[in-house]
């Protein structure tokens, strides 16, 4: 029954959530795009502070961030009706986590300004993507406790690798792993 596509009265039928096709991939997703997300967020604003870029450059880099992920959400669920779920997670994994190898280069403001707006489009139609589909996957049923799960996701991706980039860097003595990763 998972290989094959349902329409909503098949779903609906279903007596589990977890029965749903592609919902626990999705949430395999959800975690994989947030612990990325965690695993940097607070390792580029404090690489870009040890390589004397300041606090403004630190500053800017995640209000840059977060302004390219609002202004990408708001455009997402156009992206989702002409390129799909899939292929709109598919790019919008790809902006979140390429861009962050070039911070190898270093912290030139330029650089980390630019690689913060890839990074904020990226994360910005992922988060919108991935929740969208998450309704989509579910029996309408069992979209509040799908909701739940999902909260879950990524509060237990967040809490395992947010404090992960900062540890992986400290005993490494280096940022370079953490980008790659």
């Amino acid at each position: 029954m998972a290989s094959r596509v349902m329409d909503r009265r098949q779903l609906d039928e279903l007596d589990s959530m977890w029965k749903a096709p592609g919902l626990v991939p999705t949430l395999v997703a959800v975690m994989a795009a947030f612990g990325g997300w965690s695993l940097l967020m607070p390792v580029i604003p404090q690489a870009i502070l040890d390589d004397g870029g300041g606090t403004s450059l630190a500053g800017a880099y995640t209000g840059v961030f977060m302004a390219a992920t609002v202004l990408t959400q708001t455009q997402t669920p156009r992206m989702c009706r002409r390129l799909g779920y899939g292929m709109t997670m598919l790019i919008s994994g790809l902006f979140l986590g390429l861009p962050t190898i070039l911070h190898i280069f270093g912290t030139d403001a330029a650089l980390v300004l630019i690689i913060a707006v890839l990074r904020g489009m990226g994360f910005g139609a992922l988060t919108v993507a991935e929740s969208a589909l998450i309704a989509e996957l579910v029996p309408m049923k069992f979209l509040g406790k799908a909701s739940g799960v999902l909260g879950v996701a990524v509060g237990l991706s967040e809490l395992i690798f947010l404090p992960l980039g900062l540890i992986i860097a400290d005993k490494t003595g280096s940022y370079t792993p953490v980008y790659v990763l």
